[in-house]
């Protein structure tokens, strides 16, 4: 089960003022993550199939100030094929691998208190928010995460679906989110929708 502790960042952040999230807080993009492990998820209270690490490893960064790591998983232990993911943390900005462009493209923003805007191919956008850094406990291990809300915009700016989750850059995945659909009758007021929580990380 999930344990938390507000940080020192995060109560900053609910006062009022700002300050810069400091390089030591967070780990490097998918720096926790080692072969064999498996990540075991809940959905609303139910087990799901857990997700196994085949590999990880650092790839070479486009600049300077980018850490780039290439991971490969599985979401069900028979799945055949490996989902490959390619992820690179510049500064403040997680940018993912595009097969089709063949390009980095901004992914999701990795800093306190950012706004990004990400376009969708089938249209709209993607806005995430984020607030402060904050700690959750795993199978005993302390992962930093972002508190993060990402709102899931239609052509028009319309917000069609919402997630309120806690990012962890370490592990290139959330610990936990609530996903969150407009009420149809009440202007500004969310329905949650599902719910999904990290409650065990397995090693061997």
């Amino acid at each position: 089960m999930i344990q938390r502790h507000l940080s020192l960042a995060a109560a900053v952040l609910a006062s009022g003022l700002t300050c810069p999230l400091p390089a030591q807080t967070a780990p490097g993009i998918g720096s926790l993550l080692r072969p064999g492990m498996q990540l075991l998820y809940y959905s609303n209270g139910d087990a799901q199939p857990p997700w196994l690490i085949d590999s990880v490893a650092a790839i070479p960064a486009p600049s300077p100030d980018s850490e780039c790591r290439v991971v490969h998983l599985r979401r069900q232990p028979a799945q055949s094929q490996q989902d490959q993911n390619r992820f690179c943390l510049t500064r403040d900005t997680l940018f993912s691998w595009d097969h089709a462009r063949q390009d980095w493209l901004p992914a999701r923003p990795a800093g306190i208190g950012m706004l990004l805007t990400v376009p969708r191919r089938v249209g709209g956008s993607v806005e995430f928010r984020t607030y402060g850094m904050s700690v959750d406990t795993v199978s005993g291990r302390e992962i930093p995460v972002l508190v993060t809300t990402v709102t899931t915009l239609d052509s028009l700016g319309r917000p069609v679906r919402r997630l309120r989750e806690r990012y962890a850059i370490g592990l290139a995945t959330a610990t936990s989110g609530t996903f969150e659909i407009p009420d149809s009758g009440t202007t500004g007021i969310w329905r949650p929708q599902q719910m999904f929580e990290l409650r065990a990380i397995e090693q061997p």
